[in-house]
């Protein structure tokens, strides 16, 4: 775990471009709880849930998606997994949920499309940048603590 905080966003886009193979447990490391955040918040099931998230880390690997981005890469996987995650919930006849979108979701998508800075999203949505950083890790420790709990609802009991 510590080695995996050494990494940086640069150098996994590197590997990515470079299609290495030690990328994926890296990006599955670091992101998968945020984008299982992100389809849970569109259904309340479950086991699709999982299986979306199975299947978007199947696409990314074999399409090669990840490949051609240059920076940002956290917003362009999380875009990729809304996106997808819609798009699978509709083949599996489903309806999402309702969103009520926050400052924080607007704040991801308007980097992820938008703006070239934080700076410039900060100011669409009229905060400091120092209040647009603290909403981006709030939402991002939200995804991740929505998916730990989701984790200890499926571990085991251990008797020794």
């Amino acid at each position: 775990m510590l080695a995996l905080k050494k990494i940086s966003e640069e150098q996994i886009i590197k590997l990515l471009q470079k299609n290495g193979s030690s990328v994926w447990g890296i990006l599955y490391d670091r992101y998968s709880a945020s984008m299982y955040g992100i389809i849970c918040s569109l259904t309340d099931d479950i086991k699709i849930a999982e299986q979306i998230l199975i299947e978007v880390f199947k696409q990314l690997k074999e399409r090669q998606i990840l490949s051609k981005v240059k920076h940002a890469l956290c917003p362009n996987l999380l875009r990729y997994t809304y996106d997808s995650a819609t798009m699978q919930l509709k083949k599996y006849g489903i309806t999402q949920k309702t969103l009520n979108v926050s400052d924080e979701v607007k704040l991801i998508y308007l980097l992820h499309s938008q703006c070239s800075s934080l700076k410039e999203a900060a100011s669409i949505l009229n905060l400091s940048e120092e209040e647009t950083k603290q909403k981006i890790r709030s939402e991002l420790l939200q995804y991740r603590n929505q998916n730990q709990s989701i984790e200890n609802l499926h571990q085991t009991p251990s008797y020794n």
